[in-house]
């Protein structure tokens, strides 16, 4: 190697360069030292509710905006799909894990009972025994680590089981037996004696004897809550209907839950995805001792009091839920806040889109935009509200969003970004740049994600998988790598739209890398989004 004199613009002698050399090392020695002094990220441990991006890549990149380092099994004990996580591997795991210092562990129940969110819905993955036994490591888990939090989740099951491929022909018959089950109508029951004639009796008896398990498997986690060994336990709702099987089981569980007087410990509320999201927010929180107070507003304020789909309670309740799962304090307009949730779920009315952009403009606080899906069919964003907000600049400038799927899902992920990156730019030392990376790729990943996948590629994607006799549910591995080819080939296309969308005002941005896109289960479900956004 050559060495210069910049200051001489000469070649130095040897005696020059052995200087500089010396310089250098010691240089590097320094900085060495110095990167090995700094204190580490604190640690967060999580068992995801599975592989998917919304279980496991969101909550680990939500942790870097809060400055923490999210860890997580291997992900090839998570399982995917219809198979199922190592269970036993995955406990092996946590308990070694906790001999590691850390701030909390958040855990889902799920997995470590049955092995993921797709085995809870069927009973040969798990006996009511073996699931049961499985959450027991927890015990041993708050033995090591007595002072640490520990945040559990466990899913209330649907009423449709997975389309999978093994009860397809049933699936929908099923769900609608689910929600006739308790409903002593003339008509309903006639209706539901049919379906009991057309359904194979099998499937109906595992289907139940599922749901029979979980329920135990949930008052097994209320007595965790009830001895200690779980500090916060969400039972989360996933997708449901007005009526119900599931409601019943609701009902069941309050009465077990105000038995044991857990009530201040244990929250019942919708969704499943954005749980553990909602928990690792709570754990940074708790840890900082910070919590954010929210004032709600909705575009339009009807909606509050209404059903969104795949939900069986009012929007608002679902809000209040995500709000105290984070243990952020809700307020109204007679006292200040330090974040502003603006719901937007008027997108079908002539002026909701509208009012939504003049809320999100006139806010005085930092927003937080959950843009939800009053139809349940496109389960993505108002292309014309991200279209607006992007055009005048205030996309960049607002603390969290997310549109994606149910109220639920879209609600708790914003929720969860928006207390992150207020904890990010509030606390000493701020602004810091790791954490503005992380705020800024998520950005960047739910408008690429919510918006242009979903809303505007994903339909054209599955009609075209269609039409080619795909079941896009279900694609062959050679037609999944294609279809990741082309939708990567269509979202980097959108991506200097994107890119502008992110950047603060006076700044640019571009990716470290080019953008990589993955269909994690073979399915356009869902996509997964590598990037690493740069600002400056």
């Amino acid at each position: 190697m050559t060495l210069w004199c910049a200051a001489a613009g000469r070649r130095p002698r040897r005696r020059d360069s052995m200087g500089i050399l010396h310089r250098v090392t010691a240089s590097l020695v320094m900085a060495l030292g110095t990167a090995t002094a700094q204190p580490t990220a604190p640690t967060v441990h999580l068992i995801p509710l599975d592989d998917r991006p919304t279980s496991l890549h969101v909550p680990v990149a939500l942790g870097a905006i809060g400055g923490v380092r999210v860890v997580t099994p291997p992900r090839a004990l998570l399982g995917r799909f219809s198979r199922p996580a190592d269970a036993d591997a995955v406990a092996a795991w946590l308990r070694r894990e906790s001999a590691r210092p850390a701030i909390a562990t958040v855990v889902s129940l799920d997995l470590l009972a049955y092995g993921g969110l797709v085995a809870s819905r069927r009973i040969e993955r798990a006996t009511r025994e073996a699931a049961i036994a499985r959450l027991e490591t927890l015990r041993a888990v708050r033995a090591a680590i007595p002072a640490r939090p520990l945040y559990a989740f466990a899913t209330l099951m649907r009423l449709a089981p997975t389309a999978d491929g093994t009860d397809e022909p049933y699936r929908e018959a099923i769900a609608r037996w689910a929600e006739l089950a308790t409903d002593t109508a003339t008509a309903a029951t006639s209706e539901r004696h049919g379906l009991e004639a057309r359904i194979p009796a099998e499937l109906l008896t595992r289907y139940r004897a599922a749901r029979a398990r979980n329920l135990a498997v949930a008052a097994a986690a209320l007595r965790l809550v009830a001895d200690g060994v779980i500090d916060h336990l969400v039972l989360a709702q996933d997708d449901a209907r007005p009526r119900g099987i599931h409601l019943a089981e609701r009902d069941t569980l309050r009465a077990w839950i105000a038995a044991r007087g857990v009530g201040a410990r244990v929250s019942l509320q919708p969704g499943t995805d954005e749980v553990g999201m909602l928990l690792i927010a709570r754990a940074i929180a708790a840890s900082a001792h910070r919590a954010p107070t929210i004032r709600v507003t909705y575009a339009d304020p009807a909606d509050s009091a209404r059903m969104m789909p795949f939900e069986d309670r009012p929007l608002d309740e679902t809000v209040s839920a995500a709000l105290a799962t984070t243990g952020a304090r809700r307020t109204d307009a007679s006292e200040a806040e330090d974040l502003h949730l603006i719901v937007h779920t008027a997108r079908l009315r002539p002026v909701g889109t509208a009012d939504a952009v003049r809320l999100v403009t006139q806010s005085g606080r930092p927003v937080i935009l959950a843009d939800v899906d009053p139809t349940g069919r496109i389960q993505g964003a108002d292309t014309l509200l991200t279209d607006q907000l992007v055009a005048t600049g205030r996309f960049a400038e607002l603390a969290a969003y997310a549109a994606w799927n149910t109220a639920g899902n879209a609600i708790g992920t914003a929720v969860a970004h928006g207390v992150l990156r207020w904890i990010a730019t509030t606390t000493a030392g701020a602004p810091n740049p790791a954490r503005e990376r992380a705020h800024r790729a998520m950005l960047l990943e739910r408008l690429l994600d919510d918006d242009v996948y979903h809303s505007r590629l994903r339909p054209g994607i599955v009609a075209a998988l269609r039409a080619h006799g795909a079941d896009p549910f279900r694609l062959p591995a050679s037609t999944a790598r294609a279809t990741e080819v082309r939708l990567q080939t269509m979202l980097t296309a959108r991506l200097p739209w994107a890119l502008t969308a992110i950047a603060p005002a006076g700044s640019r941005c571009r990716l470290a890398r080019p953008l990589r896109v993955t269909l994690p289960w073979d399915r356009p479900f869902e996509a997964e989004l590598d990037l690493q956004p740069s600002c400056g």
